[in-house]
């Protein structure tokens, strides 16, 4: 009987060589690197679309009939308001992003705010994913927008703060938004979250807190900011906690 050769392993050797288990935290920073690269392409996935977004954008405010077009869209076309392309980007954002209910209109109005500030700021198409990843990202981009509403006094259009109704039109056409001219950005006020009140020969409020239920109590921490006209009082208020008793 021939022995056998030298240096020769069997399979069933092989097969029960132990597999060695990786260190707690060795897997930990796996799964880190895993979540960084992950955050690392959904950021970038974002810049890029909202540059996309801004190409489609002015696209829609060149070509005659887009608007209309926009219009017909079955998620667009028994919304209550429709602001002209002229005024914002929320149309469009609202079919990009496929928005049918209030959350997703509240999204599609961020975005919506970007592209406008974007638009105004005459930021090329083919730069704004670089400009917005320079300037701090998506968020830095979106309070940049929201400054310059507050400072240009731009309310028109509040994008993302109060939801579109998905009933029929009545033929009756919604009044715009409007506010009183304002000297500077009021601290207080977060657009977000907060309330605009005017007073003067009649009080009139805009809520621009949709999460607000109906006839639910609220609790507002308000400060005079400025006069309107001969006898309205510009007050903003913010939502504050219920104060405890």
């Amino acid at each position: 009987m021939s022995l056998p050769a030298l240096g020769h392993t069997s399979e069933h050797s092989k097969s029960e060589r132990p597999i060695l288990p990786i260190g707690a935290m060795a897997f930990a920073r796996k799964v880190a690197a895993e979540y960084q690269e992950i955050e690392t392409g959904y950021r970038n996935a974002r810049w890029g679309f909202v540059a996309s977004a801004l190409k489609s954008y002015r696209k829609l405010l060149k070509e005659s009939g887009s608007y209309e077009e926009l219009c017909a869209e079955d998620n667009i076309s028994l919304l209550r308001e429709k602001p002209a392309l002229e005024r914002t980007s929320r149309l469009a954002l609202y079919f990009h992003t496929g928005a049918r209910n209030e959350a997703e209109r509240n999204t599609a109005g961020k975005y919506a705010r970007i592209v406008d500030y974007l638009h105004q700021q005459h930021i090329n198409s083919a730069d704004a994913a670089d400009y917005i990843r320079d300037e701090g990202g998506i968020e830095a981009i979106l309070q940049k927008a929201r400054g310059q509403e507050s400072e240009d006094d731009v309310v028109e259009t509040q994008q993302g703060d109060e939801p579109d109704s998905d009933a029929p039109e009545d033929g009756k056409e919604t009044p715009t938004r409007s506010s009183a001219p304002k000297k500077g950005k009021d601290k207080i006020f977060d657009p977000e979250k907060d309330l605009s009140i005017r007073v003067g020969g009649e009080a009139c409020a805009e809520v621009l807190a949709p999460e607000i239920p109906m006839s639910d109590l609220f609790y507002l921490e308000c400060k005079k900011v400025g006069l309107v006209g001969r006898e309205g009082i510009r007050i903003v208020g913010r939502l504050v906690e219920r104060p405890s008793k």
